[in-house]
């Protein structure tokens, strides 16, 4: 008998036939895990934090003259990755020590075909290769990094997002597509260097860099709904200071025209990214907010040994196997997350009933739980604007 098999006092009893059963219960959508875009949203959040790592290893930065930033970027995808995902202490001290290995590498390499930085280097590549080894570079990024946390076993697999994957490829093409069109002026002011496209990939890596995430469900606050009053203000007074301060953004996007130092790219594109992934990662969880509504839902009337059976309301009760998690008591509510009929795991032809399994029980109706994600958007919301005003005082 498997872990989560029901004893008879919750057993299944399911319809007479599979079509009666799929009818019953909604096919299995939302299992629980986090949206690919909430954890790149997570990883780019510290945003201040990234920058400060940038500021000693970019060139231009003006700290460490000799750097390459090779190792700087590393040192950040290091504690993105430990950040994001929560890894146990082994696992983040190998992904850790290969990252940072891997880094001191690039920047070896980086340092020999520059001369030290005395020669030009990438900058003075023609078009075709500069924007050739751009591409290049954010495709190992993103590719490779999943690899080491698999090595390191921070996660079991190579996390795949079709979403994800094709929004990321698509941004490497267009980093290389502007490198290609805007070539480096006096080799040292880029318009799209190969630090700010790797600063760009780094929270998309960092995402694919782990095991999937339980979604942070926490009950809903009876006043939640203040939070997007608060984002909305935090958007709104970014708005006003760009109208207040419209000439002197004019004028720093004037000096800009001949594109920026590495240091100064990759210091505001970080702010850049953290907001625009904060918004995504809200839509996404508004998304979510209004698919939950419909989800299996009921009060508990019996608990069994691994399952339970819900009073739907006007409904035969049904029986429920969970997969995870704590098991509710008797006549709380409960809503059903991944939610779906199975095929019977017993019998020498595995022709019973189906069953109806849920991945975990939540406590609450499905109107909380989306008023849960919603709130949860509200504050990616908010977190959008700060990264928004990040973005603003690097052009004041």
């Amino acid at each position: 008998m498997t872990a989560h098999a029901m004893t008879m006092d919750a057993a299944i009893e399911g319809p007479n036939s599979p079509a009666e059963a799929r009818s019953e219960s909604p096919p299995v959508a939302w299992r629980g895990y986090e949206s690919p875009w909430v954890l790149a949203a997570i990883a780019a959040a510290p945003w201040p934090i990234w920058s400060l790592i940038a500021l000693f290893g970019i060139p231009g930065g003006g700290v460490l003259p000799r750097s390459q930033g090779v190792l700087a970027l590393a040192l950040v995808l290091a504690v993105m990755g430990v950040w994001t995902h929560r890894p146990s202490g082994r696992s983040a001290t190998r992904w850790f020590l290969t990252v940072l290995g891997t880094g001191l590498l690039g920047e070896l390499l980086a340092n020999a075909l520059t001369d030290m930085g005395r020669a030009p280097g990438l900058g003075a590549a023609s078009d075709l290769q500069r924007a050739g080894t751009i591409w290049l570079i954010c495709v190992t990024v993103y590719e490779v990094a999943p690899i080491v946390a698999a090595s390191a076993r921070v996660a079991r697999s190579e996390r795949r997002s079709l979403p994800l994957d094709l929004t990321a490829h698509a941004g490497f093409l267009l980093a290389a597509a502007g490198a290609y069109a805007w070539q480096p002026t006096w080799g040292t002011s880029w318009f799209v260097s190969p630090w700010l496209a790797v600063a760009i990939a780094l929270p998309l890596a960092a995402a694919r860099s782990g095991p999937d995430r339980e979604a942070a469900t926490p009950t809903p606050h009876p006043r939640g709904g203040v939070l997007f009053g608060l984002a909305g203000l935090g958007w709104a007074m970014l708005g006003l200071v760009v109208v207040a301060r419209l000439g002197m953004i004019r004028e720093s996007l004037h000096d800009m025209r001949w594109g920026v130092e590495p240091a100064d790219g990759v210091l505001l594109v970080i702010p850049m990214v953290s907001a625009l992934l904060s918004s995504i990662a809200a839509a996404a969880l508004l998304v979510r907010a209004r698919a939950v509504r419909r989800t299996v839902s009921g009060t508990i009337s019996e608990v069994g040994d691994g399952g339970v059976t819900i009073d739907r309301g006007g409904d035969e009760p049904t029986s429920v196997a969970i997969e995870r998690g704590p098991l509710p008591v008797v006549g709380q509510r409960v809503t059903l997350i991944g939610a779906g009929v199975h095929p019977p795991g017993v019998g020498p032809f595995r022709d019973g009933a189906p069953q109806l399994r849920a991945r975990r029980a939540w406590l609450g109706s499905p109107d909380e739980l989306a008023r849960s994600l919603r709130q949860r958007a509200a504050r990616w919301l908010a977190w959008g604007a700060v990264g928004a005003f990040g973005v603003l005082l690097r052009l004041l």
